[in-house]
């Protein structure tokens, strides 16, 4: 996408709360956005909108004021990514993900962040060993998730927390912006039901006061940076509705369609948008505000099958739900090995389905029922696989169309469809900074 590369000069902590648009104007922005990698002409975008073509004009100088947008010299409108910048997050038991991500949604790189912080911005990453998630120039990072005691973790988020300060220094940070694969309330940014240190369950427990210190806290607060939290399947959703290479995008999937994303950290999780549309539509959530389907605590298994699956992660002895079943499948026996279904790499996941066929169609087995079930109550019109799941799937895919077919043909009058991310692992990180500009221009996300 275009980016304006400026000269920034740096906002007030009062002027980055400031910056909210109004119904109209975020309206006019959505198109303007939509068309970013080409640009707009602004008669074109007040069109598009439904907004009469004077008012737009007002609108479209606001923002250049602003400088939200800008107009390039074919007098095309352009988001002006370089305006604000925010950290995005990922954590699961296994592995962090972090990003830095401009506002029209494209990934900073490491260079500019490297010469932003005169080479200490690697100090950081060296201290907790992240290493490059993609091939390329990207800022983006990943490393193992300290689960050994909730003060490690808590020591690398109050770290992280610095960092985004320090940024904050040189380019305009709106947010820093976290998930987890535990049950998280994104409005009250509490951990509803959290297991990611295993000796250390949490409960209701204030994310913020947990996970940082009070004085970064209060130095985020006094810089203008705000905190986003949410569940990790519900960031990837975004990241695959709004990012260009997300699979939900415009040429994918029809308007008004209801559907899942399920999500593979360490377990299978899973978030609803109903009504979608590209850039909009309603995830659904829990009562609680939390993950809103447990795709993976779904029941797959019944009677003596269920026997000797020990206590799952949601709290339940021998309930046969997928994450229990599939666990078991991959845990091995007295011939085999096995390995972690939990914290086992993507292609670690790969190379073991391929070896053992047999285990790859009871794998394809139990997820084709769970689908099945979702699919059943909520009448999806799309599953999208995303998150660790995504970097296997080709093993899996072939036996799951067929074990879909007849579903399709018998039950559904239209095919359910199924996508692969091409985002996948970094896809929640990536969703959080999306999640942090939408709060941030006053969007309701969900």
């Amino acid at each position: 996408m275009a980016t304006k590369q400026t000269e920034k000069k740096k906002l007030t902590p009062e002027k980055k709360k400031k910056i909210k648009l109004s119904e109209n104007e975020r309206a006019l922005f959505n198109v303007i956005f939509k068309n970013n990698e080409e640009g707009i002409k602004a008669a074109a975008a007040a069109k598009e909108a439904g907004i009469e073509r004077t008012t737009a004009l007002g609108y479209v100088d606001n923002m250049v004021d602003k400088e939200l947008i800008y107009v390039d010299n074919d007098k095309m409108l352009h988001v002006n990514g370089d305006f604000g910048y925010v950290l995005g997050c990922s954590f699961g038991k296994g592995e962090t993900v972090i990003c830095l991500e401009l506002a029209d949604f494209t990934l900073a790189s490491k260079a500019f962040i490297n010469d932003l912080l005169d080479g200490d911005a690697l100090k950081f990453l060296d201290a907790y060993n992240f290493t490059s998630a993609v091939d390329g120039n990207e800022a983006i990072w990943r490393t193992e998730t300290p689960n050994s005691t909730l003060q490690s973790l808590a020591d690398m988020v109050d770290d992280i927390g610095k960092f985004v300060i320090a940024l904050d220094h040189k380019i305009n940070m709106i947010s820093l912006s976290i998930c987890f694969g535990d049950h998280v309330n994104n409005l009250t940014k509490t951990f509803v039901r959290s297991r990611l240190i295993p000796d250390y369950p949490m409960f209701n427990q204030d994310i913020p006061s947990t996970l940082f210190s009070s004085r970064v806290l209060h130095q985020l607060t006094d810089r203008g940076i705000t905190l986003n939290c949410d569940h990790n399947a519900k960031a990837a959703l975004i990241c695959e509705r709004n990012a260009q290479r997300g699979v939900l995008n415009p040429n994918k999937i029809q308007g008004g369609s209801t559907g899942s994303a399920i999500y593979m950290g360490t377990g299978l999780g899973s978030a609803l948008v109903a009504g979608f549309e590209p850039g909009s539509g309603h995830l659904i959530r829990s009562d609680d505000n939390g993950a809103g389907c447990r795709f993976g605590h779904l029941k797959v298994l019944s009677g003596e099958d269920c026997k000797g699956m020990g206590t799952c992660s949601c709290g339940l002895t021998d309930s046969g739900c997928l994450e229990q079943a599939v666990k078991r499948i991959f845990a091995g026996d007295k011939d085999d090995e096995g390995i972690d279904f939990k914290k086992a790499s993507g292609k670690e996941i790969r190379t073991y389905l391929e070896n053992h066929p047999e285990k790859n169609e009871q794998f394809v087995e139990l997820l084709s029922r769970a689908i099945i079930t979702t699919c059943d109550i909520i009448n999806c019109s799309f599953v999208c696989f995303t998150g660790r799941i995504s970097t296997f799937s080709k093993v899996f895919e072939r036996q799951l169309n067929l074990k879909l077919i007849p579903y399709n043909n018998t039950i559904r009058n239209t095919n359910l469809k199924v996508l692969y991310s091409e985002i996948g692992p970094n896809a929640a990180a990536i969703g959080m900074g999306m999640i942090a500009f939408f709060n941030w221009l006053g969007e309701e996300i969900d």
